[in-house]
């Protein structure tokens, strides 16, 4: 099979249950999302397996005629090379093998039929990508993305992860907290952006609910900061003025809209006692003397304190 067959078949919505085996000589950045466009198509989960052996087992039990076929998962098998000789293989369904080569010319032949070659990244095609999965983020911005990144596409995933997770209209904004400042490095942004949001409206329900989340993640305090400050200043420039405009505030039409949104429901004083009060944090913090692990739930109390 070809790619493009591959890709005709997902955008059908219908692919095949046969084994793929695809071919990959690029740090898996195109398999990867055939991948997950291929579990969505067939409304299965992904779920990455170590052997082939306890695929192979499973289908050679003498009770295997009697289990359930488990149609629920996709099974992703990643290896550097493909050494496998035993025929069962091929009857194998819902699993998709990815390998940069194969042991010899032999087993290739052997399993032709499955392999889908997966082309090298070009320039154009790695734009059109990040370009269609960022929608609401400056061109220019991305470009300068993807030449930081380079050829570490599993980085560049990472990063394209963290903007995909907002809405069109809250990305451009966010590309600056999120991505250029390196404020946040893991897939919480979403609830950091959620409880963020959650203290400059002052939501205690929203607040109680969204501190259970972070407790059970790894969370970048220093990132958590560098959101709290940026959102408070621009709401102090934006409700503290009379008429304020993308010229008067620096701010960008979408992100003004978004901020005069916010609920007024801290006075003009507070707000500025917030900011005086989180730069202070944020000093302490550089200087050693507030330690890290305590900064949340300090966060939290002072602001609502205010």
């Amino acid at each position: 099979m070809t790619i493009q067959e591959l890709k005709t078949q997902i955008e059908a919505g219908k692919v095949t249950d046969e084994l793929i085996i695809l071919k990959d000589t690029e740090d898996n950045f195109i398999s990867n999302q055939y991948i997950k466009a291929i579990a969505r198509v067939k409304k299965q989960k992904i779920n990455y397996v170590d052997s082939i052996d306890e695929l192979l087992a499973d289908s050679s039990s003498i009770f295997s005629m009697f289990q359930e076929k488990d149609d629920t998962s996709l099974n992703v098998l990643k290896s550097e090379v493909f050494i496998w000789v035993d025929p069962r293989i091929a009857r194998l369904t819902n699993l998709i093998i990815v390998v940069s080569k194969f042991s010899d010319k032999a087993i290739e032949k052997q399993f032709e039929k499955y392999v889908v070659t997966v082309p090298k990244i070009e320039g154009w095609m790695l734009k059109d990508y990040v370009y269609s999965i960022t929608e609401g983020v400056a061109h220019k911005d991305l470009d300068w993305l993807m030449q930081l990144c380079g050829t570490n596409y599993a980085r560049l995933q990472q990063e394209l992860d963290k903007v995909s997770l907002f809405r069109e209209d809250e990305r451009r904004y966010l590309f600056d907290d999120l991505i250029r400042d390196g404020a946040v490095d893991d897939l919480s942004s979403y609830s950091i952006f959620n409880f963020t949001n959650a203290i400059t409206s002052k939501d205690l329900t929203a607040i109680k609910s969204v501190y259970k989340e972070l407790s059970r993640m790894d969370v970048n305090e220093f990132g958590l900061l560098t959101i709290l400050l940026k959102n408070f200043k621009n709401i102090i420039m934006v409700q503290l003025n009379a008429n304020p405009t993308p010229e008067n505030t620096g701010l960008d039409g979408k992100q003004l809209y978004a901020i005069k949104k916010i609920p007024r429901v801290y006075s003009a004083t507070q707000l500025v006692d917030i900011y005086t009060m989180l730069l202070d944090i944020d000093r302490q913090i550089k200087s050693g003397e507030l330690p890290t692990d305590i900064l949340i739930d300090y966060l939290v109390t002072k602001i609502l304190s205010v």
